[in-house]
């Protein structure tokens, strides 16, 4: 992560020495990639939370925070469940399901919990035809259900979401 945000530092001051009102924002961390953690890397990196949060320490200035998130699964009920979690290490805490969002963002440094956060993929990870993911050929509401719980949480106040996009839709 030092690494990437000493490339992101860069690549931030000379894109805004050419357009001071371009939003940049750094990459999204896969919320569920955990094999660093596993042999041969045996990485502390595994845990998203603490690569996202090493990254941000790492990053002099920013204009917002790209995050992924998704559901295992269509079933709409999968956007709203805030209570299952991975349980196996590193990511025993971190949600199975959509609200992993949230589990991102509180291990974003104070400093940027003020900016805008950008959900850049959002999807029901689906198996279209293995290996390749993909939506489900159904209108379940997932979408809209998914929507409903970006405008709950932009409700709350705090760190707002601006863009939920939907990612691998539909499978081609």
């Amino acid at each position: 992560p030092e690494d990437y945000a000493r490339c992101f530092n860069l690549v931030y001051q000379r894109i805004k020495e050419a357009n001071p009102d371009a939003i940049v924002c750094p990459g999204a961390v896969d919320p569920y990639n955990s094999g660093l953690y596993l042999a041969p890397y045996n990485s502390p990196y595994g845990d998203m939370r603490r690569y996202w949060k090493t990254m941000l320490d790492n990053i002099t200035a920013c204009d917002g925070l790209a995050v992924h998130s998704y559901t295992h699964g269509p079933d709409p009920r999968l956007v709203e469940d805030k209570d299952q979690v991975f349980g196996n290490p590193p990511l025993e805490t971190v949600r199975y399901h959509f609200w992993a969002f949230e589990d991102t963002l509180n291990a974003t440094p104070e400093r940027f919990r003020q900016l805008q956060v950008y959900l850049t993929e959002t999807n029901h990870l689906f198996p279209v035809a293995e290996p390749h993911w993909g939506w489900s050929n159904v209108n379940n509401c997932w979408v809209g259900t998914m929507y409903q719980q970006v405008n709950a949480w932009n409700q709350r106040g705090g760190q707002q979401i601006h863009a939920a996009i939907l990612y691998r839709y539909p499978p081609i």
